[in-house]
Formats: structure tokens, sequence, C-alpha cells
């Protein structure tokens, strides 16, 4: 069974990538970091965060596919 991911985890790893690619990191690049086979599971991940207020969804890109990225917020909390 695979190991479930905290909030922290998901928050570096859209960290990480975001810096490594120059641009948000699409579902499956998150899932594939996070060594996760459900990019579904991730963007319900992904929704939870955007409730709490840890990450956005862009909604002014182009690109539909690379929509998240990190707030403020989110940003505090991987430091704590």
């Amino acid at each position: 069974m695979a190991r479930a991911r905290t909030d922290v985890e998901y928050l570096e790893a859209l960290s990480r990538l975001s810096k490594r690619l120059g641009l948000p990191p699409t579902l499956q690049e998150l899932a594939d970091e996070l060594e996760m086979s459900s990019a579904p599971a991730v963007h319900g991940r992904l929704r939870v965060l955007n409730e709490a207020g840890l990450v956005e969804r862009r909604t002014d890109d182009r690109n539909a596919t690379r929509l998240w990225r990190l707030t403020r917020k989110g940003k505090r909390a991987m430091k704590q």
C-alpha cells in the first residue's frame, strides 16, 4: 500500500518542480515527483490545499495543464 503524503510534501514538491521547470508543474509531473501513480489523487489533494489557502489555481493562464502554484500562506507553511 502506498504511503500517504503530507500537505508539506505536496507543497515542497510543487515548489521544487516550479523552480526546476520555471513554471507550475502538470498534475502528472507532480504525481511523478511524489512517486504516485494517480494524477487525479494529486488533483484532489490540491483542491483541499486550495480550500486551506495553501495553493491557488491560476485562472489567467492559457496553458490549462499548469494551473497550481503556492500562495504566501503555503510558502510559510513549508517553513514551519
